[in-house]
């Protein structure tokens, strides 16, 4: 497979390193339909690809993913001045502020309970990790 284009060759936050099976992919697809890549940004191409995957049309316009992602930047955006104003009072923002301008929206503040409890699952995997691996190294 050969390498990303410049336009998704940034950095991995979910694997943690500048090769991603998921950018891969993206590239893999863009491929199939020919969508142009080189010209979108990555939030604009992931926009793109799930539109692609949930319709029977195949690639949608480029104005409608313009849209969608307008959408969301404004939501994100938004969300993120609403925590910001409750942070304010205290001095730091935290996740708790998040959580509680999204706590009329069960789906998402399930999925990010969630996500937040799998990250934490992860911190102890890894901190149980380097202890044998220590362990394993002051044996030798």
């Amino acid at each position: 497979m050969t390498a990303p284009n410049t336009a998704v060759q940034t950095h991995c936050l979910c694997h943690g390193s500048w090769r991603c099976p998921l950018l891969e992919y993206f590239v893999e697809w863009d491929r199939d339909l020919d969508m142009g890549l080189e010209t979108m940004t990555p939030l604009e191409y992931f926009v793109a690809w799930v539109a692609a995957e949930v319709s029977d049309c195949g690639a949608p316009l480029p104005e409608t993913v313009a849209l969608v992602e307008d959408i969301v930047v404004e939501y994100v955006t938004d969300l993120a001045h609403k925590a910001q104003d409750m942070g304010s009072k205290r001095g730091k923002i935290t996740v708790e502020d998040f959580l509680y301008q999204i706590r009329k929206d069960f789906p998402k503040l399930n999925r990010c309970r969630e996500l937040l409890s799998m990250q934490e699952e992860v911190k102890q995997a890894k901190k149980a990790f380097e202890m044998d691996v220590e362990k394993l190294a002051s044996i030798e």
